[in-house]
């Protein structure tokens, strides 16, 4: 059963790894296994409640968790074997353990409020500079264009003022 769900899977396993290791700062599928590992012993209870429910050496888990290095020298980590097997045995979805479950932190959550705030920012410049008809015409590439040119210009440590004409001169 673990074999051809396994195969099913392998495509879409390294297409969610790709996709992840962009959307999450670029952690490799290693470091989002450990992390789900770390998830399921918790819910388990233990580390030893978890091998015992998933058929597990108990030594395996730990080596991963810990990143025990292999005799090649290699740092230990889950294989795409075990993810499914402990993502059968714990009533998991599969692909659970190959996607990030982490919360993010508190700073990483006020980064993106302050992106967002800027981003709103940037549009309502835009919409204040261009007169409505030039503003209709934006595809939304181009607006997408534009608002990332100003938020770059705002994490430009070079730049000690903005102007509106300063602003208007760069994003054309």
């Amino acid at each position: 059963m673990i074999k051809i769900r396994q195969e099913k899977y392998t495509d879409f396993c390294t297409f969610q790894t790709k996709q992840n290791s962009v959307v999450i700062n670029n952690m490799d599928i290693k470091d989002i296994r450990r992390d789900n590992l770390r998830i399921l012993i918790e819910e388990f209870g233990s580390a030893k409640k978890l091998s015992d429910a998933t058929d597990t050496n108990p030594n395996y888990i730990s080596q991963v968790l810990n990143m025990h290095t292999t005799p090649e020298g290699k740092k230990r980590g889950m294989g795409s074997i075990l993810a499914r097997r402990l993502e059968e045995k714990a009533n998991k979805e599969l692909g659970w353990m190959d996607t990030s479950h982490m919360d993010i932190s508190e700073s990483e959550e006020e980064a993106l409020k302050v992106t967002e705030e800027l981003m709103f920012e940037a549009v309502a410049f835009i919409k204040r500079n261009l007169n409505d008809e030039d503003f209709k015409q934006l595809t939304g590439k181009q607006l997408a264009k534009k608002i990332f040119k100003i938020l770059d210009l705002f994490r430009d440590p070079n730049i000690k003022l903005l102007t509106d004409k300063t602003i208007l001169k760069l994003i054309k």
